[in-house]
């Protein structure tokens, strides 16, 4: 919503709000019988910055679009999905 009502975004010089910190958690055994989880899921956290982020949670807030349609949206835009 910041971005939609172009506000500025101030720096949280207090700590207040967590920042966006993107990190892929398996269970070993899910990652043991499927490796290309940790490629893919590395790959996607790495797309994933704050500005992404907030942009992604927009689109589902703001312009009520489906997580799901969202999430796949940004994955084919960034050739992780065809």
């Amino acid at each position: 919503m910041i971005s939609a009502l172009k506000l500025k975004r101030l720096k949280d010089d207090k700590n207040l709000w967590p920042p966006y910190y993107v990190a892929p958690v398996v269970r070993k055994e899910v990652l043991d019988a499927n490796p290309k989880i940790a490629e893919v899921a590395n790959r996607v956290s790495a797309l994933l910055d704050e500005a992404t982020i907030s942009g992604l949670n927009y689109k589902v807030d703001g312009d009520k679009m489906e997580p799901r349609d969202v999430a796949t949206a940004f994955l084919k835009s960034k050739g992780v999905l065809k």
